[in-house]
Order: C-alpha cells, then structure tokens, then sequence
C-alpha cells in the first residue's frame, strides 16, 4: 500500500509537470492580436483540454491496477508451528506417520481403496497447515489449531482403529459412534468457522453460529453417503451395505425384511442421524462453552476496571 501511494504521488508530480509543459508550450506559441488566428487558438485549447482528459484517465487506470496488484498480490508465509500447542502438534505427527504407513501396507498389499483413503486423509491432516501458509490474510488463518485436532482424531480413530484394526467389523456400535463423533467434531468447527466469517460485522449471535454449525455438520453426513454411493456403484465396494459380502455377515437380514437394500437404506439414514445428535451435542457444548469464555472475561474486565 505504501509502494502504490508513492508511485501515486509520483504520478501526481508528473502530472503537474506535464500540466506547466504543455500549457507554458501553448501560451509561447500562441500569438495573439489577430482575428485569424483566433480559430487555431481555440483548436489548440480543445486539444490539450482533450490530451489531458485522456491522459487523466490513463493515469487512473494505471493507478487503480496499481492499488489492487498491491493490495491483491499473493503471498505465501512461513508455517507458524509456535502458535500450536505441543500435545495437539505431537498428535498430528503421530496420526500423519500412522496415516503414512497404513497408505504402504494398503498400497504393498493391493488394496488400492484403503490406500488412497489414507492418503487423502493424510492430506486431510494438513488442512490448518494449508490455511496458514496460503491463507493470504483472509479469515481462513483465524481457525484455531484445535479443529485440526478435533478433524485429526475422527481420521486417527476412523481410518487406524476402525479401518485396519477392524473394529468396524467386531464392533457393531463402532460406526455409530464414529458418526456420532463426526457430528460433534463438525459441529463444532462450524460454530467457530461461523463466528470468524462474521467477525468483520460484528460478533456473531450464538444461536445463529449454533445453527450454522448443525447445518455445516449434516452437509458433511450428506457428502460422506454421497462418497459411499459413488465408492460402491463405481469401484464396487459396499459401504453402505447393499448387498451380499464380508461388511454384512454379522447382520441378521431377517431383521431387515430379508433385502440387503433395506439394509442399506436403514445403514444410510441411521448414519446421517448419528451424524444430527452429534452436531446436535457439539452446538449445546459451543454455546455452553463460549458463553463460559465470554463470561470469564467480562468479570476479568470489571475487576481491572
């Protein structure tokens, strides 16, 4: 901003210096006395009063270029690691290497499912990194390191324990709790990400960031089952539970009117309503949280007061 007002002023200048130029050039050459030239006279007048304007709005142009490059010009910043607690950061070290190796047993193995799953939440555990690095001051940098570390614990427990432990398949209440878990994690991610977004207007209402945060929560159920939809139609898997395999056997189908289709039906929707009383519970505990924070500090206030 400082280099684009210097260059402004320096436009200015010579502006004003183009300005003296040409009007001391017309006032030499303009001889007056004479009816006859009283025409050319006033024909230089519309011409520099037309070269001027014209080169006004050059001079603009290139100014307001100037200003928005400036203003606009992309920066990438050093990773600011200091600002992470030392226990969240020593989790997001262990979940990325577990993450690393799980990807080259799946890949060593042939599961090539399991092992782009893994490496794309692996990217998935750099996602605050990215936030900070190519944020470029906007409101993506204020996320706090702890929904790093919420997101780092759904992958950790989902993908390691769940995944290549197999406790999806001993457990039977595993998902539910994993949905239950992603509900509340997003949920509170929202709630935040809401309050940030609106930090320029003013604080945010607690009821308005709470819904916000619920409805970000059940988008994310929605784009699960939309990835367990396309996962089994295109690469045949069975995610969701609609047909015949090893992810179904511990199911009695009698339960499920002997169709694997209600099963995966029921599978679906039980999901995306795990996923509701988790984001459910996460916009209770960020309300009841916040409003201990804010109160906190207006007690501090009064007392320095």
């Amino acid at each position: 901003l400082k280099n684009a007002l210097k260059k402004t002023d320096r436009n200015q200048a010579n502006r004003s210096a183009f300005y003296s130029g040409i009007s001391g050039f017309c006032m030499a050459r303009a001889v007056p006395a004479r009816a006859e030239n009283c025409s050319i006279r006033t024909g230089r007048s519309f011409i520099l009063f037309d070269f001027c304007t014209v080169y006004d709005m050059i001079i603009s142009v290139i100014e307001s270029k100037e200003r928005l490059s400036g203003s606009m010009a992309y920066k990438i910043k050093k990773h600011p690691t200091k600002s992470i607690p030392k226990a969240q950061f020593a989790f997001w070290i262990i979940t990325r290497i577990a993450l690393l190796i799980c990807a080259a047993y799946s890949f060593i193995t042939g599961d090539l499912v399991m092992g782009f799953e893994s490496v794309f939440c692996f990217i998935f555990t750099h996602l605050w990194d990215m936030f900070q690095v190519f944020g470029n001051g906007s409101f993506i940098e204020e996320v706090p390191p702890l929904s790093q570390t919420l997101l780092n614990i759904i992958i950790f427990i989902g993908i390691v324990i769940g995944s290549y432990m197999g406790m999806f398949d001993r457990i039977w209440w595993f998902d539910i709790f994993m949905h239950i878990l992603s509900g509340f994690v997003c949920a509170s991610f929202g709630y935040d990400f809401a309050c940030i977004i609106q930090r320029k207007k003013g604080q945010c209402a607690a009821t308005l960031a709470a819904i916000f945060g619920l409805m970000f929560a059940l988008s994310i159920a929605v784009g699960w089952e939309f990835y367990e939809f396309l996962m089994d139609t295109l690469h045949g898997t069975n995610l969701q539970l609609a047909k015949p395999g090893e992810e179904t056997a511990m199911f009695d189908l009698s339960k499920y009117n002997g169709e694997y289709g209600y099963l995966g039906l029921f599978d679906t929707m039980t999901d995306m309503m795990m996923n509701a009383v988790g984001g459910v519970i996460g916009m209770i505990f960020m309300i009841v949280l916040r409003n201990r924070k804010k109160g906190k500090k207006k007690k501090t206030e009064n007392k320095t007061k």
